[in-house]
Formats: structure tokens, sequence, C-alpha cells
């Protein structure tokens, strides 16, 4: 991987698409990037049934401490969105079906993977996060 020459040289990297015409199952991308400390998010792409299989196969296989979710946005609308919206637009607003979706392909708790995928996204990006006095549901909100 030609990432690995230059590793030393980056700070906090991530891939968001672990699988590839020369690799369609996406395992030993997946392993390469894993090798070299990077961590994977996952985008709506696991939402689609008709090319999201590869992604959907690779998830159990990513570590829980870097995991991270993806919008992708505007692109990749999931799939499996109900209902719809008519602009056809992915935003973050849609990111609890794209964790659903990761959820039942790890066979583990949406809550968990969304405790997780927040840790790890504030730590990639060095967030201070913090329960708000007054948030709804103790949403975390940056502080």
């Amino acid at each position: 991987m030609a990432l690995s020459a230059l590793r030393d040289q980056c700070g906090n990297e991530s891939v968001d698409a672990v699988t590839g015409r020369h690799d369609p199952s996406g395992a030993a991308l997946l392993e390469d990037c894993l090798a070299l400390g990077l961590s994977i998010g996952v985008t709506g792409w696991i939402c689609d049934e008709r090319r999201g299989q590869a992604l959907r196969d690779a998830a159990p296989h990513i570590p829980a401490d870097r995991l991270m979710l993806e919008t992708d946005a505007p692109y990749l609308l999931p799939r499996t969105l109900q209902p719809k919206p008519a602009h056809r637009r992915n935003e973050p607003a849609f990111l609890p079906t794209v964790l659903a979706a990761l959820a039942h392909c790890r066979g583990e708790d949406p809550d968990a993977i969304a405790a997780a995928t927040t840790s790890n996204a504030s730590r990639f990006f060095g967030l201070t996060l913090g329960v708000a006095a007054g948030a709804p549901d103790a949403m975390p909100q940056l502080v």
C-alpha cells in the first residue's frame, strides 16, 4: 500500500472504502488499513443491498476502537432510509440509519456502537464532548 511509505508523516487518517475492484471482498485492504493504524469510516454504502455486501461482511472485523460513522454527504443516501427524502441528498441526520445497519451486521447494540464511534470521532478530531445541561436525551455536545 502506497500510504505505508508516508504513514509517519501523516496525522490521524481514516478510510471509508475498504472494498475495491482489485479486492472485491475488501479483506486484504481492510487488513492493510488496520495494520497502518487507520480508522475505518462506515458510510451509507452499508445500506446498499446491491453494492454494500463486502462492507457488511467486513464490518464485524473492524475493531471497535477504530470504527467511525460517516455520511459521505451529499452522496450515498442510505438506501434503507424510510421515508426517503424528496431531495435525495444525504445529510448527517440520516446517520442513525447507517448506525442501525452497522449494528445489525456486527450483532451489537446500536447504543454501544454509537458510544464507541462518538468516542472515536472525538479522539480522532481532538474534540472535547460533554453533556450540556438541559440537552435532550443527554446528547453529547461540544464543550
